[in-house]
């Protein structure tokens, strides 16, 4: 009896055997994909650009960089940065050229621009040390 109940125990374990299993000839599977980097229908690996009012700004992203402009001054470029996406959110964190903290964060709701412009698929809003910037974004035109 002791050793039936041994027996029904050790089954299992030997199951989950640590020795890698038999190179059969077949392949291993490939890894999971990745995040697709689109938010909403927005492909974040092409250019977006986006803009906002009060004072008048701009910025562009495309790919890990990102330019910054305010009231038609030379853009300023921020240290490049991935976005950690999610559906709710694409956020970029980075430093401009003072060393302060910059945010960037697209946002899958759909945006009038200033003074009644065209809809735009994304909100984004950017914040730079205590700032904070509001606009609407979409792909690059």
């Amino acid at each position: 009896m002791n050793r039936l109940i041994l027996a029904v125990l050790a089954a299992p374990l030997a199951a989950c055997s640590q020795e890698p299993a038999a190179n059969n000839g077949a392949e291993a599977a490939p890894p999971a994909a990745q995040a697709s980097g689109a938010l909403a229908s927005v492909d974040l690996t092409k250019p977006i650009s986006g803009s906002g009012a009060n004072p008048a700004w701009t910025i562009e992203i495309d790919g890990s960089q990102i330019r910054y402009a305010e009231g038609g001054a030379a853009p300023e470029a921020f240290a490049p940065a991935a976005p950690s996406v999610d559906v709710m959110a694409a956020t970029y964190a980075t430093r401009n050229a003072k060393g302060e903290d910059v945010v960037v964060m697209l946002s899958p709701v759909s945006c009038e621009g200033p003074a009644g412009g065209a809809a735009r698929p994304l909100t984004v809003q950017m914040k730079i040390g205590a700032q904070i910037r509001e606009g609407c974004a979409g792909p690059a035109q």
